[in-house]
């Protein structure tokens, strides 16, 4: 948790959590194929990425960057709309729905078989320390796009 003694101003604190949400949001930006190595880029060393959902947590860039590029191919037409996103300096929470067609196996201890399209809410704890992710988890709720359907 952060220590609000250790900023020594309202406005210091404020930065921390600017400076927080722009490492998301230039993640989220970067997260596509063509530069999924600059989003890398902004994990520490030791990252986790976990989906407790599916029971999974990668650790380290290579396994995140392996899962991502898995991803990309297998989640069809992927559309993200962003809800809500606030932060503290160290934590960022980032809620989107997102809409996508199942087109292979390869997204690992997948709910749905192919073919199916998908409406998920995805909400996103992102732990940063100085100025990188260390922890990202992704809360998958699952559900059938009834409007595709």
């Amino acid at each position: 948790m952060d220590d609000f003694e250790k900023y020594k101003t309202l406005e210091d604190y404020k930065e921390a959590v600017d400076s927080a949400l722009a490492i998301v949001e230039k993640h989220f930006l970067e997260e596509n194929p063509e530069q999924i190595d600059e989003a890398l880029r902004l994990y520490s060393e030791d990252v986790e990425w976990h989906a407790p959902a599916r029971n999974l947590i990668y650790r380290g860039k290579q396994e995140i960057r392996k899962m991502y590029m898995a991803l990309f191919y297998a989640a069809e037409g992927l559309e993200l709309t962003q809800m809500e996103r606030f932060a503290t300096p160290s934590r960022v929470v980032d809620d989107s729905l997102v809409t996508f067609r199942i087109a292979n196996d390869d997204i690992q201890n997948c709910p749905y078989p192919v073919g199916t399209y998908v409406k998920m809410r995805l909400i996103h704890i992102f732990h940063v320390e100085n100025g990188l992710i260390t922890r990202e988890s992704g809360y998958e709720c699952w559900t059938i796009d009834e409007s595709k359907a």
